[in-house]
C-alpha cells in the first residue's frame, strides 16, 4: 500500500491515439506493472482504478473515477 494525496481532478491526458477524460491526479507512487489497484480515501471507500504515470514527472499518477468506472461496467451489462 502507498499513501499520497489527490492533487487534481478532471485531468485528461492523451497516450498515441487514446484520450483518457476525467482522470484523477494522486502524488501515491506507481510503478509498471502495479497500475489496476484500487485508490481509497481515508474511509476505505474506493474512489478509483489507479491507471498511469506521466513518465516525464517525479511521481504523478493517474487514477480512473469509480463512477466512470460503473458506467462503463452498466455499458458492458446492458
Amino acid at each position: 500500500m502507498s499513501t499520497g494525496i489527490v492533487s487534481a481532478t478532471d485531468r485528461t491526458i492523451t497516450v498515441e491515439t487514446a484520450t483518457m477524460t476525467n482522470m484523477i491526479q494522486i502524488t501515491a507512487p506507481l510503478n509498471p506493472g502495479n497500475s489496476g489497484g484500487p485508490l481509497m480515501n481515508y474511509q476505505g471507500q474506493v474512489i478509483g482504478i489507479a491507471d498511469a504515470i506521466i513518465q516525464e514527472s517525479q511521481g504523478i499518477g493517474l487514477a480512473v473515477p469509480s463512477n466512470t468506472i460503473i458506467q462503463e461496467i452498466n455499458k458492458i451489462i446492458a
